[in-house]
């Protein structure tokens, strides 16, 4: 983490007066390790957290609306996150805080709408994490099983692999950066792979074999309603992309190579989801055998002939994915604590630096978090399925997130026009709108799936919790001078300035006409 004065310097140096902050207002940690990532490497961290989505956790979305009620469900969550990728580059880019969703709606919303988002967002990591780790453990057994026909339990490969993550992690921000991008190039290279081996054996009776009744088609099993329930998994095509805007203070120039990061990384995985669904669904076996499978990147390649020759191969190389996604939201969870406890809403201790620049007990901390939610989920009903509902949990936290952002953004726009802005969304205001009305009617039609009702139990405990520890911590710990409280509160004067400034000019004005 960058300290806080350099990151004051760098938002003094772009802006006007009205908008600078005296040097002795914000107080700099002890350790402060230079920047690292440029461009390239943030693409890297994007690609890398979201990459997991293209080898498991979409597939569920073709039982409920079949391949026609999941492609349009996917176009449309495409929509939502190209106008949330810009209007992110944007706000990170003016505001160059570790904060994410939390330091925009800290800006706008004041501490409870940061509170709010700041939950959010570490909810969506945190399920995020547990949901990936879910996946780890069945990838691993089935690779064991099929060399040597023996299992391992499978709260203990969470554990080891967890922990692992947790130390690579620990180890500095150029070995994180530069081992989620091999493993971003790793799975790309894995996806095109199985892509240019399946596109000869698609068929179209494959992509529409989900069973339908005599009332709906076969593009839509389901009826209109299908596109609905299919939204949530499709938003695993691109979950977590938004974990870039948590990278500002690591990156080289913000205000240029954080927009360039997130919006190279988007195009790549637009490419990817249409590549993945498509092909994915039209070879063999077919959209109903994949629908229900726990890997569907492996059925498709172990049902592809020239693939299915290296089956031990097949099981190692699928893990690319998940492990990638692993470390990079690990990232995200760990910083989305490091920020909020940094502004004094959680324990210090959490905003504690290693000597490697690293939010060491944040990171455990949403290791063990990931941990306890996996476990949790376990005593859940049998007929529920387990990915489903972290996946819920983590969709949930991050529509919450994302509405937030939006309206942030907006108000921001509208207040605040002559804020500096390195980077200017093309879309503005129209695609924060459309965006948001996209995350609204998601969030609205979550609630008419049955499995997300047992998600919404966890989400309620998570939020509770939250909220008795900052009003536990909110009078004595929370710091003014923390990055984005102080920004916060430079921007709510200025906006008291401007609000005040036609007022005291009609009180100049002295009246027309006689005096009495």
């Amino acid at each position: 983490m960058l300290s806080n004065a350099i990151v004051h310097s760098k938002l003094a140096s772009n802006s006007p007066e009205s908008l600078s902050m005296p040097p002795e207002a914000v107080q700099a940690p002890s350790i402060a390790p230079p920047r690292l990532a440029g461009p390239v490497l943030l693409c890297g961290f994007a690609v890398s957290a979201v990459i997991s989505g293209q080898f498991a956790g979409w597939n569920p979305g073709l039982s409920e609306g079949g391949f026609g009620g999941m492609l349009v469900a996917t176009l449309l969550i495409t929509l939502m996150y190209g106008c949330l990728t810009l209007t992110l580059a944007e706000l990170c880019a003016a505001m160059p805080f570790t904060g994410g969703a939390y330091a925009y709606s800290r800006a706008v919303f004041g501490r409870w709408g940061g509170l709010l988002a700041g939950v959010s967002q570490i909810l969506e990591y945190v399920a995020a994490l547990a949901t990936i780790l879910v996946a780890i453990g069945i990838q691993v057994n089935i690779a064991i099983f099929s060399a040597s026909a023996t299992r391992l339990p499978e709260p203990l490969v969470w554990l080891l692999v967890a922990l692992f993550f947790a130390a690579l992690n620990a180890g500095g921000k150029r070995l994180f950066f530069r081992t989620a991008l091999c493993l971003a190039a790793s799975s790309l290279a894995v996806l095109a792979i199985f892509w240019i081996s399946a596109i000869p054996n698609m068929r179209w009776v494959r992509l529409l074999s989900i069973p339908t009744t005599d009332t709906n088609s076969a593009w839509l099993p389901n009826g209109l309603m299908g596109i609905a329930w299919a939204m949530p998994f499709a938003i695993w095509f691109y979950l977590a992309i938004e974990a870039v805007s948590l990278a500002p203070e690591d990156s080289r120039v913000p205000g240029k190579d954080v927009p360039k990061g997130l919006i190279w990384g988007f195009c790549i995985l637009v490419v990817a989801t249409l590549a993945t669904l498509t092909i994915n669904t039209g070879g063999p076996p077919g959209a109903a055998a994949i629908a229900v499978s726990e890997s569907p990147l492996l059925l498709g390649m172990q049902s592809t002939r020239s693939l299915a020759k290296h089956p031990e191969l097949l099981n190692l190389i699928v893990m690319f994915g998940t492990l990638a996604s692993y470390h990079a939201v690990l990232y995200a969870a760990a910083r989305s604590f490091f920020c909020i406890a940094r502004s004094g809403y959680m324990p210090k201790a959490l905003a504690g630096l290693s000597m490697r620049g690293t939010p060491l007990i944040a990171i455990l901390v949403s290791t063990l978090l990931a941990l306890a939610l996996v476990t949790v989920s376990l005593i859940l009903p049998d007929k529920v399925s387990v990915i489903a509902i972290l996946l819920n949990v983590s969709v949930f936290g991050a529509l919450v997130s994302y509405a937030m952002i939006f309206l942030a953004f907006i108000i921001l726009r509208a207040r605040h026009k002559d804020m500096p802005r390195p980077f200017i969304s093309p879309v503005g205001v129209a695609g924060a709108m459309t965006g948001l009305l996209v995350t609204l009617v998601t969030t609205v039609l979550m609630f008419t799936n049955e499995t997300f009702h047992y998600a919404l139990f966890l989400c309620v405990i998570f939020y509770l919790l939250s909220l008795v520890i900052y009003l536990i911590f909110r009078r004595t710990h929370v710091d003014p001078n923390a990055p984005e409280e102080a920004f916060a509160s430079l921007l709510s004067k200025e906006f008291e300035k401007v609000a005040d400034a036609p007022a005291r000019g009609r009180r100049a004005r002295r009246p027309r006409g006689r005096r009495p």
